[in-house]
């Protein structure tokens, strides 16, 4: 009766062990998951700030050459 009883609380034991490795690996997917989404947010929003910072830069220096053709339109 005593085998028994311990080879079911060994199987016990077992069995938590590997419920308990399991958890962890599922806990550790999610984690990388959630690494995965913040490094695309991230790389989303740089990309958009570098375009917005590249087309106001465009645009600064369209109004700036205008600005120099008029100039030098008006002189004439």
């Amino acid at each position: 009766m005593k085998i028994t009883t311990n080879n079911n609380t060994v199987n016990l034991l077992s069995k938590a062990k590997q419920s308990k490795a399991k958890q962890s690996k599922a806990k550790q997917s999610h984690n990388l998951l959630i690494i995965h989404y913040y490094i695309k947010y991230f790389k989303n929003l740089f990309l958009y700030l570098v375009k917005s910072f590249l087309i106001s830069l465009f645009n600064y220096f369209n109004v700036v050459k205008i600005i120099i053709f008029n100039c030098e339109v008006n002189n004439d």
